[in-house]
């Protein structure tokens, strides 16, 4: 056996290797376990509410007084690559997500009969229990994870209310109830209610015709450029698989960046940590260096062996907490997310590359600080003195002895290890920042949301139910009335306008008031 070799140290110091390989284990799954909670929480319930669409497109055409614009519609029947257009009206309704206060958004897809049944063939999915909603009925039919979400039953009501409106309404249309009639096993995730049942509701009647585009088989890449190429640009709203994932990541990108100086953060932390349980151990070994240098073994050697006694543990560190992260939140998802319908899914590379600088920074760190350690290798004073050079007896002879009072006392230690005490010091700092960063990034978004919703602590709205009509004058009379009303302003109906994307992972949308010039200025 070479008792050189990085393996004999390890077996002769099993404690230190211990020590160093549990806190590389235990940074590593801190790091990944934060990156995968955050996608899985904050990212991949968005992707997952739109799973459906990798079967189909949405397309939106203009509306004028005789329907949708007939031109879009000749020219997605033109196209060989489409197998069928649907008609189809939605509720873009909001779920509960992993966390309180973290919705998302899902649409429930009003079809016809007939079109149910081909979207399920085409989706793959089949009735688990119950039946397919009857046409006029106000039933609903979800697929299992959906069904978990909610946690509803065949029989049960749920009541679906939709976020969208548009001009010509003044709010959402009001809430329907419907009862739940079939569970789907399928891989994406639908509900799917009568279109004839939506046609029958005033509110849905005000929304824009929509059209699900099928692609021929293997032709759906086709389809969706054919949509973005030619349609898009006819002022019709076109959305795709390919879209939504883009604009998905392009919105959860910002947020991985703003990770990114938290993962650091933890890294430099662990490496310093690190670093003085290496100096600690490494000055009892000091007579183990100078024979080593004294039998021929040159400085860079000693650099070498130490740096790689270190990195190899990190290494090993990282993929063991790799392992244990992956398994962790295997029995997480298990456990916990997956029985709720709540998917714990995330992309399986990306928190293991966050984890990555951890052994990447305790390998720089270690090296500068054993090069800087052995810069003063002296073997005769080591073997004799267990000192590094000669230059601790100048060191001391330039320095007055002055006893302490107080030998033990924390600050002599601190004192008489300055570097130590630094290295520790500056640990634990780096630790508390990475936690108070990630705090603030999180408070930082929800307060960004505060502009989208302030105005309310300045004014109140009061408003007819659903689609646009005129307030009752004596509702309006009675508020005038008030004496602690000091002004009633007209407002034209309010519709979504403007989106603003807050990082991390939050957007909101903006709905800008129409006033008279009158009550402008006095309302600014």
């Amino acid at each position: 056996m070479n008792p050189l070799s990085t393996w004999t140290f390890y077996r002769r110091h099993k404690g230190h290797a211990a020590l160093m390989l549990g806190l590389s284990i235990a940074v590593t799954v801190g790091l990944y376990s934060l990156v995968a909670l955050v996608w899985g929480v904050l990212v991949e319930p968005a992707r997952m509410a739109y799973t459906a669409y990798s079967e189909f497109s949405l397309v939106t055409p203009r509306s004028t007084e005789d329907g949708p614009d007939p031109a879009v519609l000749a020219r997605l029947q033109s196209n060989p690559d489409i197998a069928k257009i649907i008609p189809s009206t939605f509720i873009r309704t909001e779920l509960p997500g992993m966390m309180p206060g973290l919705g998302f958004q899902f649409d429930l897809l009003g079809l016809r009969n007939e079109d149910m049944v081909y979207l399920l063939q085409r989706s793959g999915a089949a009735l688990k229990d119950g039946h397919l909603p009857q046409p006029g009925g106000a039933e609903i039919v979800l697929s299992e994870d959906m069904a978990n979400v909610l946690d509803v039953a065949v029989g049960d009501e749920y009541v679906a209310s939709s976020v969208e409106f548009y001009v010509g309404m003044d709010a959402p249309p009001k809430p329907i109830t419907v009862q739940v009639v079939g569970i789907l096993d399928s891989e994406v995730e639908l509900g799917i209610v009568s279109l004839e049942f939506l046609e029958q509701q005033e509110g849905y009647r005000q929304f824009p015709a929509r059209f699900l585009v099928m692609a021929q088989e293997n032709s759906k890449a086709a389809v969706d450029d054919f949509l973005r190429r030619e349609i898009l640009d006819l002022g019709t709203g076109v959305m795709t698989h390919e879209m939504l994932t883009e604009r998905i990541r392009n919105e959860a990108l910002p947020g991985l960046v703003m990770l990114l100086p938290v993962v650091l953060i933890v890294a430099a932390a662990s490496s310093l940590v690190i670093v003085v349980i290496n100096q600690m151990a490494n000055a009892r070994r000091l007579p183990e260096f100078g024979i080593l240098y004294a039998t021929g073994r040159s400085k860079s050697w000693l650099v070498r062996r130490l740096t790689v006694e270190t990195t190899t543990l990190a290494l090993i560190g990282w993929i063991a907490g790799v392992g244990l992260s992956w398994l962790l939140m295997t029995l997480l998802n298990e456990a916990v997310f997956a029985p709720r319908g709540r998917e714990l899914d995330y992309i399986a590379w990306m928190p293991a590359l966050f984890a990555l600088p951890v052994p990447a920074v305790i390998a720089s760190f270690t090296f500068l600080a054993v090069k800087r350690t052995l810069t003063r290798l002296d073997p005769v004073a080591i073997v004799e003195r267990r000192e590094l050079s000669q230059e601790v007896d100048r060191m001391r002879g330039m320095t007055a002895s002055v006893s302490s009072s107080r030998p033990l006392a924390p600050d002599i230690f601190y004192r008489r290890h300055k570097r130590r005490a630094v290295l520790l010091v500056g640990g634990m700092c780096l630790m508390i920042m990475a936690v108070v960063l990630f705090i603030f990034v999180l408070a930082l978004s929800e307060d960004a949301q505060e502009p989208f919703v302030g105005y309310l602590s300045r004014v109140s709205i009061v408003r007819s139910p659903g689609i646009v009509q005129s307030l009752d004058p004596a509702v309006v009379a009675r508020v005038e009335a008030h004496p602690a009303v000091e002004r009633t302003i007209p407002v034209a109906p309010r519709s979504s306008m403007l989106q603003a994307h807050i990082p991390p992972f939050t957007s909101a949308d903006a709905s800008p008031f129409g006033v008279y010039a009158a009550d402008m200025a006095y309302l600014v």
